[in-house]
């Protein structure tokens, strides 16, 4: 989208009909809009799905290696450490199904056990780049663990109830090597179903809308309403609203406030720690100099970090920062620090 250059102070309160964004935000066309007063952010993708088989169709694969129990596993898919001696049962289910002709079915006895593509989702080469996973879930359990390379994009536990609920988070592959996605226990016995699973590669540029305010050192907020594990924010000091390659990320994912810095396409921590999260509350970055300070709720999180000598140090493009349409920001402002 085209824009001109806004000078500080400058706020958006996005209190202005459903549609396109507009107010000379810009952004990748369509893919930042209004929507009841707040900034949405529906960013599109690389490719297409990831994922072999994942609708956990197909005919299914005995795995039960002569050992006992029932351990029947959709096509692309492999059983996780599952003892097979009677205690669990993964097999094809034709009735309890959110789509197609099946679901995976998987009753364990014990920690970790369920099921996990046959083929690695990542690779090392994917390292920083980012990803949404989407699945359905039936179950009766309130440890089912769902991951993607061992907590390396994410970790996280559910307990849904009995009816298909479907679940998203977003991340990036963290350290240099392949990544599974498995569905499975986190806490001795559980019984769920999986259906309709996705993993895909989030466009780096959709997830950025920015403004070019003319100065590097700005006092930035936003409030956020998001659905936990779908991080959103702000970004400052970035280099392009078409190929991004510097700059930094403050965002929330639900549990932790985080501040990151990315140079030349490689993502750095600079700040992660728990921050209660509640629908509203606010997200703010100081940038001034070589400093810059995050803070969430009024609250001044981690320590403020000195950036000297960083390629975005310099850079005066600054603003939103969101993954997925399950979350929205509101209140934007921007001063000079």
């Amino acid at each position: 989208m085209g824009g001109t250059a806004a000078l500080l102070p400058f706020s958006d309160a996005f209190t202005r009909a459903d549609g396109d964004l507009g107010n000379s935000w810009e952004y990748t066309a369509g893919k930042w809009t209004i929507a009841s007063a707040k900034a949405v952010c529906t960013p599109g993708f690389v490719g297409g799905e990831i994922l072999a088989n994942p609708g956990f169709e197909g005919v299914y694969d005995d795995e039960s290696g002569g050992l006992g129990g029932t351990v029947n596993v959709a096509p692309n898919w492999d059983q996780s450490a599952c003892e097979r001696t009677g205690g669990e049962t993964l097999d094809r289910e034709t009735v309890v199904i959110h789509g197609g002709l099946a679901s995976q079915k998987v009753f364990v006895d014990q920690s970790n056990e369920g099921v996990i593509t046959n083929a690695n989702v990542l690779a090392a080469t994917d390292l920083g780049k980012w990803y949404r996973t989407n699945w359905w879930l039936y179950g009766n359990g309130s440890n089912i663990r769902n991951d993607l390379g061992n907590g390396q994009v994410f970790d996280v536990v559910y307990a849904p109830s009995a009816a298909w609920t479907q679940y998203s988070v977003t991340g990036r592959l963290l350290t240099a090597a392949t990544a599974k996605l498995r569905f499975r226990s986190s806490g001795g016995a559980v019984q769920f179903y999986v259906d309709d699973a996705s993993v895909k590669q989030i466009t780096l540029a959709d997830m950025f809308s920015s403004r070019d305010f003319g100065n590097a050192n700005v006092d930035a907020s936003v409030a956020l309403t998001m659905t936990a594990g779908c991080r959103a924010g702000l970004v400052l000091c970035l280099d392009s609203k078409t190929a991004p390659d510097d700059f930094l990320i403050a965002s929330h994912d639900g549990t932790n406030a985080m501040l990151t810095k990315c140079i030349n396409g490689s993502y750095t921590s600079l700040i992660s720690a728990a921050a209660a999260y509640a629908d509203g509350r606010v997200l703010r970055v100081v940038k001034s100099g070589n400093s810059v300070s995050l803070y969430y709720n009024g609250v001044q999180i981690g320590l403020t970090q000195d950036v000297t000598g960083d390629a975005y140090v310099n850079n005066t493009r600054h603003g939103l920062f969101s993954t997925s349409e399950l979350s929205t920001l509101d209140s934007f402002a921007a001063v000079a620090s």
